[in-house]
This record gives structure tokens, sequence and C-alpha cells, in this order.
């Protein structure tokens, strides 16, 4: 009896970030998945460009959002290499301040994660992206939040954003 009581007594004063994230929603498309939990709402209108937008509810002054954008590479010949180059200029030209660059692997499928501070539309914004090329297109995927509530959403964000498949 003792025992059961330390566990509940651990369980209910755990802090947040001992939370378990359960993915179970999906974005199942021809060419890519992704799974996520059911807190965050879908949005696959289209706006911007993006393939999907994931919001974090409720949402805030910005909403912390997840969302895909897929460029068209054919005929560039740009390895992961050369598009991450020409992506952190393109932060530098815009006044954003770098805080890493590495390339890493899903499941044996290399990706650059990149995470940058930037302004944009009058808010200062913090991102994590993921950069994937494959069949001469690039996935874009990007976590954007207020600088204050990026760090407390990471754990959660790369665990969703770390399903992501490219069929």
């Amino acid at each position: 009896m003792k025992k059961h009581l330390v566990l509940l007594l651990i369980l209910l004063t755990a802090p947040s970030w001992c939370q378990i994230v359960i993915l179970d929603k999906e974005i199942k498309e021809p060419s890519y998945s992704m799974k996520y939990p059911s807190s965050w709402k879908l949005d696959e209108t289209g706006r911007n460009g993006a393939k999907f937008y994931l919001f974090k509810s409720p949402p805030s002054r910005f909403a912390s959002n997840i969302n895909l954008v897929i460029q068209n590479l054919e005929g560039t010949n740009l390895d992961l290499g050369s598009y991450t180059q020409i992506s952190l200029n393109q932060i530098d030209a815009h006044g954003g301040k770098l805080f890493s660059s590495q390339t890493k692997s899903i499941q044996d499928v290399e990706f650059q994660e990149v995470i940058f501070e930037a302004a944009s539309n009058g808010f200062q914004l913090k991102c994590l992206q993921y950069y994937f090329l494959k069949n001469d297109k690039a996935y874009l995927i990007t976590f954007t939040a207020a600088p204050d509530q990026f760090d407390g959403l990471l754990e959660e964000v790369k665990k969703i954003m770390n399903t992501f498949t490219i069929q």
C-alpha cells in the first residue's frame, strides 16, 4: 500500500516536463506522413504555401506552430549541404541569429537541424527547422514560437517532428 501511495504522489507532483506525449493523430499523404498529439490543431488550408500547420492550443499572443513547406528543386542540383548554406545565408541576410546547425538522421535518413531567432511581422520568433531533400524536393519543417515559449515546447515538438517520414 505504501508503494502505491508513493508512486501516486510522485506522479501527481511530477513537473510538466515529465508528461508523456501521446501522438494519437497522423497526417498521411502520398509523399509524407507525420504523427502529432490531439492537443495540437491541424490546418490544411494551404495558407502561405504550407502543406499544413499544427497549432499548439491554447494560443498566446503568437500561436506556436509547426508547418511543412515543400519546395521543388528540380534542375538545381542542390544537395543537403548546399541547400543548408543557402538557407543559413537567408537567415543572416534578414538579421537572424543562428544558434545551431547540425546534420542528423532519423531512421537512416539524413537531415539538417537548424535553430535560429529572427523578427517577422513585428514578432521576435525562435525557430527549429528540419531540412530533408528527396526526389528533387526540399521538405522544410519549421517549428516557430515566441522565444520565451520555445524551450518549454521543444521536447514535445521534437517528438512530433521526429515522426516525419517521406514515402
